[in-house]
């Protein structure tokens, strides 16, 4: 069956700066692979993080370049993914999403019969004292339970300011996750727990640069708080590292793997080595965000997703299809908001 694709590019404005440790967003610039055939599409989403992965709006282009080149000679959809797959992963992982929804069914994903129902975290952004404090009362009120926080692009003695803060207006039924992508020093991370040893602190995520496993061996007996990976996580032989070091979590996200079944993969053997996963890209769209809540409804994660790029984003931060309420992510289907007619086309071509 004749198949087209196209690769479409949109950019989209945040509501306000999103700070993390090695960058601060203010937009994103996303493309979309879409592959359709007489009787449906699937989409794949890549929005580029520089600083967290290798691949950038440029070399991104590049790699839609030699796809398409390589389709139009006859080189298949598959063997596309796995000779790509370690080179640009963020593009393979889009390609092989949107061959995935070709063969499980966009409706499923886009368009559930029953609505999707997943608890999503919320990520706090606010710097001043009193913005910070109304703005986690404002969160606990709208429903939530889990409350993030990006630390490591201030002052270690700011964060740690902001942290207390943040616990001492949280209540009891609420969980807090401090991210520091990968800012610390093992002194300096140690230093931090011990400042907030006697807080609620559900989890501290990438603290160390991601290739320092024996460093985290050494943190995960040093500090009273569960550990979580998530940029040193790219593929099962990290899962692997991840488990013998004695971190407790996880977190992988669907842009980083090869598709949806190679996302499921990931989690079965994190499962499998007595690791808990959080999933979910907190930046990218709406479109991304709804295939990791399939995702994690699929699987039955039972931690709080962080699918929750679409509330930074002004076009999409709300919107009744794609709702919060108390602390869950309430998904009735986006297919009716999957529109491209606005987007750059930068390619189409058919393939078989």
């Amino acid at each position: 069956m004749q198949k087209e694709l196209k690769a479409i590019r949109r950019r989209m404005v945040l509501d306000e700066p999103y700070h993390l440790s090695f960058c601060t967003l203010k937009r994103l610039e996303t493309y979309y692979i879409v592959i359709s055939d007489d009787t449906d599409c699937g989409i794949g989403e890549i929005t580029p993080l520089p600083g967290y992965g290798r691949e950038t709006s440029e070399t991104i282009q590049v790699a839609l370049k030699i796809f398409i080149k390589s389709l139009l000679e006859g080189v298949t959809i598959d063997s596309l993914i796995e000779n790509n797959k370690d080179i640009y992963p963020f593009t393979v992982s889009a390609l092989a999403t949107a061959r995935d929804i070709l063969d499980i069914g966009s409706r499923d994903i886009f368009n559930p019969i029953v609505p999707r129902k997943v608890p999503i975290a919320a990520i706090c952004r606010q710097v001043d004292e009193s913005e910070l404090c109304n703005f986690v009362c404002e969160l606990i009120k709208y429903g939530y339970h889990v409350i993030k926080i990006k630390i490591g692009w201030m002052d270690l003695e700011e964060d740690i300011e902001r942290i207390n803060i943040i616990s001492d207006v949280m209540s009891e039924n609420i969980e807090l996750r401090i991210d520091a992508n990968e800012a610390l020093s093992l002194s300096d991370t140690i230093y931090l727990c011990n400042k907030i040893s006697h807080l609620r602190i559900a989890l501290l995520e990438q603290p160390l640069p991601r290739t320092q496993w024996d460093d985290y061996q050494i943190l995960v007996n040093e500090v009273p708080f569960p550990i979580m990976l998530d940029e040193s996580i790219w593929n099962i032989l990290d899962i692997q590292r991840a488990a013998e070091c004695g971190v407790q979590l996880i977190k992988l996200k669907l842009c980083k793997h090869v598709g949806i079944k190679g996302c499921i993969q990931m989690i079965n053997e994190a499962r499998d080595m007595g690791l808990k996963i959080v999933l979910g890209n907190g930046v990218q769209s709406l479109i991304g965000n709804c295939i990791e809540a399939y995702i994690h409804d699929l699987l039955h994660i039972d931690t709080a997703g962080e699918f929750n790029g679409f509330t930074k984003i002004k076009e999409t931060s709300r919107i009744k299809e794609f709702a919060i309420s108390n602390g869950q992510l309430i998904d009735h289907g986006i297919s009716n908001l999957i529109d491209f007619s606005d987007d750059e086309v930068i390619a189409s071509i058919n393939i078989s």
